[in-house]
């Protein structure tokens, strides 16, 4: 796997134009199962491993202002590799990561994290957020044109895990850098104050969200095909609990169009009813913070066995999920970065487990059921699953039950979009 990384600077002195650096060097996160924070219980002190980020290619430099800028280099290689006891190694290309934030002081002195920072994969180890807050020490040297020494070690904890992070990263200014600067020009933008308002015809509805006491349960093993061997989990069983709180929250729905005349609130709701108005995507709300469980076990292995919170599980409406007819799209999904599924030991990815489109679950609502009062969404990941090293099922389900808060309905005018 290819790993894209942005490395986001602040703090940057002024230059004319952007720039290309040339980077050299890794990152190399090591670590292994520490008796002091409770290895012994997790069922990992023979686990040792590392991971290995290495920069490959150019690295623009763009400039944002006299204070800040984007460090950005087109791809990196990043592999996991894991020993636990006799099982042997587990080696696994990293989940992608996504960013680096800089700063220094006037002498020249940076700090520097990784914002999405990637994970030990499969195998076992640190979680990408265990590994995110590690910080990298170095210094800017040069003039205009900068260059950056992230070389040096620091000692760091993940869990059950103890470990030092091994930088040699530096960035040079390449030969032939690009010494232009980017512009943009066209016609006038029809936005702005002048711009007429339209007639659109509209339903908003507003709930408060329960999450009634769920869990979704996933048994698996290792699959006896050509990662058995990679990933180390021939023999191996294992179960992943992830279960979600009864906090509530609040989610609102939106349909609309536009129209040539105006209607009442009684012509609206009708229109919504029969599928009129389309209800575009809305970013997904935030359901409160679950916990992922999860037990493994492999041949000469200690029982692992972990509990870590799970954040980014979000409730969706509309244009996720299939299309039903007139049926509301209604979805559980996973929101910013992070595996929800991994703990510190090894185990399947979400995307081995769900697929790639970060859904957990999803049904058709009738639109009726919208606007009752209060009413119940089952969401049942129910189905198989085979993934690289791992096969298994998914079980268990996320109820959701909805009361309705406020329904307004009509024609308003809006400014085109």
């Amino acid at each position: 796997m290819v790993l894209a990384l942005a490395f986001l600077i602040a703090g940057a002195p002024a230059a004319a134009a952007d720039e290309t650096l040339q980077a050299s060097g890794s990152m190399v996160y090591a670590w292994h199962g520490d008796r002091a924070r409770g290895c012994a219980a997790a069922g990992v002190c023979g686990v040792h491993g590392a991971l290995v980020i290495q920069p490959l290619g150019a690295t623009d430099l763009n400039r944002l202002g006299r204070s800040s800028g984007d460090l950005l280099f087109g791809a990196a290689s990043a592999t996991a590799r894991v020993t636990s006891g006799d099982s042997g190694p587990c080696v696994d290309q990293a989940p992608e990561g996504g960013g680096l934030g800089l700063g220094w002081t006037a002498g020249g002195a940076v700090s520097a994290n990784l914002d999405v920072a990637p994970s030990s994969g499969r195998c076992a180890g640190p979680l990408a957020h265990d590994l995110g807050r590690v910080p990298i020490r170095g210094r800017r040297f040069g003039g205009e044109r900068a260059s950056f020494d992230l070389r040096g070690s620091v000692a760091f904890t993940a869990g059950p895990y103890a470990g030092t992070l091994v930088s040699t990263l530096v960035f040079r200014p390449s030969v032939s850098p690009f010494t232009g600067s980017f512009s943009s020009s066209g016609g006038s933008s029809s936005s702005g104050p002048g711009r007429t308002r339209a007639l659109t015809e509209y339903l908003d509805l507003r709930y408060r969200v329960t999450v009634l006491a769920s869990a979704v349960v996933i048994p698996f093993t290792g699959e006896m095909g050509p990662f058995c061997a990679a990933l180390a989990t021939c023999g191996a069983s294992g179960t992943l609990a992830i279960s979600l709180p009864g906090r509530p929250a609040t989610i609102g729905v939106s349909a609309s169009r536009a129209v040539a005349t105006r209607v009442g609130r009684g012509q609206a709701i009708r229109d919504f009813l029969a599928g009129k108005l389309p209800v575009p995507a809305r970013p997904p709300v935030n359901l409160p913070r679950g916990l992922v469980d999860e037990t493994f076990t492999g041949p000469g292995l200690a029982a692992c066995t972990d509990s870590v919170p799970v954040t980014g599980v979000a409730l969706g409406f509309g244009a996720i999920g299939p299309p039903r007819g007139t049926a509301l799209p209604v979805a559980l999904v996973i929101e910013g970065s992070g595996d929800p599924l991994r703990t510190h030991c090894p185990g399947p990815a979400f995307a081995d487990v769900f697929g790639q489109n970060q859904t957990f679950a999803a049904v058709g609502v009738p639109r009726r059921q919208l606007l009752r009062a209060s009413w119940l969404v089952k969401l049942a990941p129910s189905g198989v699953f085979s993934g690289p090293g791992y096969v298994g099922t998914r079980g268990g389900a996320v109820r959701v039950e909805l009361s309705l808060l406020r329904v307004t309905a009509g024609t308003r005018l809006e400014a085109p979009s």
